[in-house]
């Protein structure tokens, strides 16, 4: 049996013009229903943003000294792998993604005795000055193990 799960909005603040890694507490797995991301205090920055299923994932993928959670490491395939969701666009500072998702996902870092609930976000906004703040919310539908 599944049901949904509300996570945010949680707000969260990033370095302009850097990729910043997101640790998004949410289900072990599940299936990903809608994403929003919205920039506050007016913005209208563009940028990207992509979704892991394992923190050394997201860690290798940002490479060393790009975020708090980074250590040595370069993307690769493996990396990709990981990969949730393909590279979203943030467009005038929004990500809608409302009522067209069906993205399932399983955290790879944990196991059923140990399990791990996360998702990684990679926000990337080349081109933001100062520091901008983001909202990120999402409803999941959350799937009991059998």
């Amino acid at each position: 049996m599944a049901s949904l799960w509300s996570y945010g909005p949680v707000e969260f603040t990033i370095n302009g013009g850097d990729k910043a890694a997101i640790e998004l507490k949410v289900p072990r797995r599940g299936t990903i229903r809608s994403l929003v991301v919205n920039q506050l205090d007016d913005g209208a920055d563009t940028g990207t943003l992509q979704l892991f299923d394992s923190r050394d994932a997201a860690v290798a993928y940002l490479g060393e000294g790009d975020s708090s959670l980074s250590v040595s490491g370069e993307g690769g395939n493996s990396t990709l792998a990981h990969a949730v969701t393909a590279v979203l666009a943030i467009t005038a500072g929004k990500l809608e993604m409302v009522n067209n998702m069906e993205t399932p996902y399983v955290n790879r870092d944990g196991t059923n005795a140990n399990p791990v609930r996360r998702l990684w976000g990679i926000l990337d906004m080349p081109d933001a000055t100062g520091r901008p703040s983001f909202a990120i919310s999402m409803v999941i539908e959350q799937v009991a193990f059998s």
